[in-house]
């Protein structure tokens, strides 16, 4: 059974590359508790112009209303060349799973042309 369950992460794994390296838009949006306040957390990567694009913003919900004073330090992109980069970004620095990213059918998390 989990050689099978290994294959499908593989699989989708790759799908997820796919979709990545044909320019389009993948990313999550997630809510987290932490410390008993929400926190919610928005992830996308986009292959645009020959590099990626990973974008992050994460923000609590009581700095919501006020969402403009806080844009700056709660939104980043992190722009690399190349996809073992992405994969490493993901992983080391955001402990995220390529896997938990689905392509953004219209509707975009951030706009890549930033």
């Amino acid at each position: 059974m989990e050689k099978s369950v290994n294959k499908y992460y593989w699989r989708e794994k790759l799908n997820i590359i796919e979709k990545i390296e044909s320019g389009t838009q993948v990313g999550m949006n997630t809510i987290t508790i932490v410390d008993n306040e929400k926190i919610y957390y928005s992830l996308a990567v986009q292959k645009w112009d020959g590099v990626y694009k990973i974008f992050t913003r994460k923000i609590a919900e009581n700095k919501m209303a006020a969402y403009e004073d806080y844009e700056e330090e709660a939104e980043k992109i992190i722009v690399v060349d190349k996809i073992d980069d992405v994969l490493d970004y993901l992983t080391n620095m955001l402990e995220a799973d390529i896997n938990d990213l689905h392509p953004l059918k219209g509707q975009r998390i951030f706009n890549q042309r930033f």
